[in-house]
């Protein structure tokens, strides 16, 4: 669980789970996936033989049926020295399924052309991984469970450009992939010896343990206990805990006495997923532990188990010299304690790690205490922990907080940061207050420009202002304000916002009414009905632009594809920029494009980036109706081998019949983002930049004068920010 870090200058406070970059642990977190039924895997799809290869003589096999549809058709093949044709090879063999073809792809796993490409490689898993109760398509898959990393390829120039060379890092990838898919398809076989390749890749550190455990946690096998007989590595542990298999607890108990600190912290924790309210007791014998990780991971576990002591615990992190006062203000969130309290704000104080103070104030806001809520408004005159402030005032369980707001807008010094966190606490908590929406509407009538946006934006956000209004002012700063807070909104002035994109003359006011394009494709109006007021043209130039609404240009590009716009739409989808194909791929699914399935199961075949593939499995949900084989064979590959819960469960809920997960229908959580220089109290130019949420969209944000952005109706998860003046081209390469 590590802090994101795409842009060191830039603090990110975002709701519970992002205040500190981190999910927090659950236990049994698999659980939560839904394992899809055992149901056929479908083959892997041959590509589309380019010029060349269709009329040569090695793959012309029209005139014989025996070379069409044989065996010896797919020995050929996966003997040609080219990588079409080896894939279309293996397609081939996997097609046929006979013992005969079973072999002979097991044979293939040990070529090295083969494992050269690692796209080759990943449909060959695929094929076997259907076959895995046959002995010989097991022994293949252990065999590139455990094999070598694959070398790169030659460099090569392909007919659809630079991205058909994959780079070191794509041959890494899809390489993990392969070894995965290898791992699940041994993990789900019926004959039982066909599990101990995967538990041996379990108990050896190395790119095959990863994935070994990765599936003996989605599959769990029914005799895990025999991976307890041999020594306890620590991602077995983590496995142990995440499973829940209470036959291997008295192991795990066992493995606090390694002589291996790691292991001892590794065991400590898998004690606590099992909530065994013994390991209480345990965990008491190590908070003092000569180790750091090992008193870390004790009092993570009494955090974990309610103990009465935890409190203690983690104040004794806080106090400590050795660097874990930082775990212990990350467990401090999760603890009520006067003496927690105390030793965060001394941190906040006096450290000099930035990230430590930040860490002090968001578990401040996390902490009931009159004494927390004093410590915050003390510490809100420092400029760099300001925006850590506002977000924790705004998200405080303390009901005295807007007594503390209340006050803190009556002095020249407070009043901004108050209304920030005002408008926090009003949209995620739903508390409001007559006399900061007084000081709104003074600051927005305020005869000073710069007082302005920020209580127009809480008008707006808070429905006291129409948008429409707000658009027709004259200041672009205003106006810029207005489009950030109409994201509170319900949808419904998205009209006006796309009419008020179409003509606007700023830049930065245009850049963040983009998100209009997205609601109007996606929930309110559909692909079509922007014609009449977003032109094709306009989202080209766009596009062209490169600015940070390029990825949600591309989107409604990509919704309303047709003859003239494939093209560009096609070479976007190519893109090396991942944030732009994942926004091709959801427009794609909304678009009406007879070809868009195809289109989307081809790009989910080999795509490495775990945003994309997530993309392309909503996508491919959208399409409800579409009977195209395409459609389901990819949502049933993703739904069985998928390396990310997230695709998987996404996937399964479609092939079992179930409605999609809508993000949007959780609670409303609003993002807080700051820039400023390096003692926070410079002046910066005006400045853009994209938040990526955890629903796949990247909605353009503009910072205000005091260098803060508030991202309402932002969902709940990870996010990542991208901050640039200006983004990379995203203009598609001429033919």
């Amino acid at each position: 669980m590590t802090r994101p870090r795409d842009v060191a200058a830039a603090k990110l406070a975002f709701g519970l789970a992002l205040v500190l970059g981190l999910t927090p642990r659950a236990p049994n977190a698999s659980a939560q996936i839904a394992r899809p039924p055992r149901s056929p895997i479908p083959a892997p799809q041959p590509p589309q033989p380019t010029q060349a290869a269709a009329h040569s003589p090695e793959t012309d096999t029209s005139r014989s049926l025996r070379g069409r549809f044989g065996l010896d058709a797919a020995v050929r093949l996966l003997a040609s020295s080219s990588l079409d044709d080896r894939l279309r090879g293996i397609a081939r063999a996997a097609a046929i399924g006979s013992p005969e073809a079973v072999a002979l792809l097991a044979r293939t796993a040990t070529t090295g052309e083969i494992r050269a490409d690692a796209r080759a490689l990943l449909d060959l898993t695929r094929a076997l991984a259907m076959f895995v109760d046959q002995g010989p398509a097991r022994s293949a898959l252990a065999a590139i469970l455990t094999a070598p990393p694959v070398l790169p390829p030659a460099p090569r120039q392909g007919p659809r450009g630079p991205r058909e060379i994959p780079d070191d890092a794509e041959q890494a990838a899809r390489a993990l992939m392969a070894r995965k898919v290898a791992a699940i398809a041994l993990g789900e076989t019926s004959f039982k010896p066909g599990l101990d390749p995967l538990v041996s890749a379990a108990r050896v550190a190395g790119p095959a343990q990863v994935a070994a455990v990765f599936a003996l946690a989605l599959t769990r096998p029914s005799d895990m206990p025999q991976l307890a007989t041999g020594p306890l590595s620590p991602p077995l542990l983590r496995l142990f805990g995440e499973v829940g298999d209470l036959r291997v607890v008295d192991a795990v108990r066992g493995a606090t006495h390694s002589p291996d600190a790691q292991t001892r912290a590794a065991a400590l924790l898998a004690l606590a997923d099992f909530r065994d309210s013994r390991a209480v007791e345990i965990a008491r014998g190590f908070v003092g532990d000569t180790d750091p990780r090992v008193r870390v991971a004790a009092t993570e576990a009494l955090v974990a188990l309610d103990a009465a002591d935890a409190g203690r615990a983690v104040e004794a992190l806080l106090l400590a010299q050795d660097g874990t006062a930082l775990a212990g203000a990350r467990l401090a969130e999760r603890t009520q304690s006067d003496g927690v309290v105390k030793a965060l704000a001394a941190r906040a104080v006096a450290s000099s790690d930035v990230e430590m103070r930040a860490a002090a104030v968001v578990a401040l806001g996390h902490q009931t205490s009159d004494d927390a809520l004093t410590a915050l408004k003390e510490l809100a005159v420092d400029p760099m922990l300001a925006a850590d402030v506002v977000s924790a005032l705004g998200r405080s369980p303390n009901a005295g907080t807007r007594g503390v707001l209340e006050a803190m807008v009556a002095t020249p010094g407070g009043r901004t940061l108050a209304l920030r966190a005002y408008v926090i606490r009003a949209l995620v908590r739903g508390e409001r207050s007559a006399v900061l929406d007084r000081a709104a509407v003074d600051l927005a009538t305020s005869r000073q420009p710069r007082d302005r946006p920020l209580g127009v934006f809480v008008r707006v956000a808070l429905g006291a202002l129409p948008v429409v209004t707000a658009l027709a002012d004259s200041d672009a700063r205003v106006r810029r304000a207005a489009a950030m807070a109409a994201r509170a909104l319900d949808g419904a002035d998205t009209p006006a916002l796309l009419a008020r994109f179409a003509v606007e003359p700023d830049a930065l006011t245009r850049a963040v009414l983009a998100p209009a394009l997205e609601g109007a494709v996606a929930r309110t109006l559909g692909p079509r009905e922007l014609d009449g007021v977003v032109t094709t043209r306009l989202l080209v130039e766009r596009i062209e632009a490169g600015g940070p609404d390029a990825p949600l240009a591309a989107f409604a590009l990509a919704a309303r594809v047709d003859d003239e716009t494939r093209p560009r739409v096609a070479a976007l989808f190519a893109s090396r920029d991942a944030v732009v194909r994942a926004h091709v791929a959801r427009g794609l699914g909304k678009s009406h494009a007879p070809d868009a399935i195809g289109r989307l199961a081809a790009a989910y075949r080999y795509e490495v980036d775990v945003n994309v593939r997530r993309a392309v499995v909503a996508a491919l949900a959208d399409r409800v109706g579409d009977r195209a084989p395409e459609r389901i064979a990819t949502l049933k590959l993703a739904a069985h081998f998928d390396s990310d819960r997230t695709t998987r469960e996404a996937a399964s809920r479609v092939v079992e019949g179930r409605p999609p997960a809508n993000p949007r229908l959780g609670p409303m959580e609003v993002a807080l983002v700051r820039v400023g220089t390096v003692d926070g109290e410079g002046r910066l130019p005006p400045l853009a930049g994209s938040l990526l949420g955890s629903d796949g969209f990247a909605n353009p944000i503009v910072f205000d004068d005091d260098g803060f952005a508030l991202a309402p109706r932002t969902p709940p998860g990870e996010a990542r920010l991208i901050l640039a003046p200006r983004l990379t081209s995203y203009e598609a390469p001429a033919p």
